[in-house]
């Protein structure tokens, strides 16, 4: 697994909460796959997550687990069955990503949200200074809110897709302007073959 599998797979997995705490206030007794069960299951049932796990066995190697959740609902146990989202290869990530991006969104409540998970979220985007500082100060509540976010994906898109010539800034949510010609020219800036778009503001 390389470094952005490993950020990827910690940032989506990172939920401080108490295990036991949690079921308990649950209705949820038990989650199984077949005869195996474990607060891993029920968590992730629980939380509306994802279950993590090692590629150690056939039962692992999917992206979606048939489990048989079974709860205590109006003075009665309850059996049902239903599938849960699995990781136990990098892989399986793909199949997740639509539902992991909205999960993560839904996480971005304030500026100071996106600026903490900017780099996790768009690897390829480079934040100045001052950018951060305006989006950090951001409340959520504004109108262009959602913009400065699509702006972001835009540019890590368009980068990612990126491979010769000028980088495409008229494919961006505007305005949005190239580096200078000093910062193209740097040995550092060629070096690094990384694209850093500064996005203006609305």
């Amino acid at each position: 697994m390389n470094r952005d599998e490993r950020n990827f797979l910690r940032l989506r997995t990172a939920i401080a909460f108490s295990l036991e705490d949690t079921l308990a206030a649950s209705a949820i007794l038990e989650v199984k796959i077949g005869e195996r069960s474990g607060y891993g299951l029920a968590a992730a049932w629980t939380l509306d997550g994802i279950c993590v796990s090692l590629s150690s066995h056939a039962s692992w190697t999917r992206s979606q687990l048939d489990v048989e959740v079974i709860s205590f609902s109006d003075d009665e146990i309850c059996t049902e069955l239903a599938s849960l989202r699995h990781v136990s290869r990098p892989d399986h990530f793909l199949d997740h990503e639509d539902w992991l991006q909205q999960a993560q969104k839904s996480s971005i409540r304030t500026g100071s949200d996106l600026v903490a998970q900017v780099s996790a979220m768009y690897p390829n985007v480079e934040l100045g200074l001052d950018a951060q500082k305006e989006i950090a100060a951001l409340s959520g509540t504004e109108r262009h809110f959602g913009w400065v976010i699509e702006c972001l994906e835009s540019a890590n898109r368009e980068i990612i897709a990126w491979t010769d010539g000028a980088f495409p800034h008229g494919n961006l949510p505007g305005p949005a302007s190239g580096e200078s010609e000093s910062v193209r020219r740097s040995p550092f800036s060629v070096a690094n073959a990384n694209a850093r778009v500064r996005l203006a503001n609305r």
